[in-house]
């Protein structure tokens, strides 16, 4: 449990799940919620490793 609060507390994570339950809940379908979140996230975390 420690090191989920460790990795959620490093950078933006936090912020990165916060947004994808977001967009998962504005979306009509779970399936959709789920790929829309799930690309969100990827892109948000490729961003904070290209900009360091």
């Amino acid at each position: 449990m420690k090191k989920i609060i460790a990795f959620l507390q490093n950078s933006n994570h936090y912020k990165h799940l916060i947004g994808g339950f977001i967009v998962s809940w504005l979306t009509a379908s779970p399936y959709a919620g789920i790929y829309a979140a799930v690309v969100a996230a990827t892109c948000l975390e490729l961003k904070d490793r290209l900009y360091g």
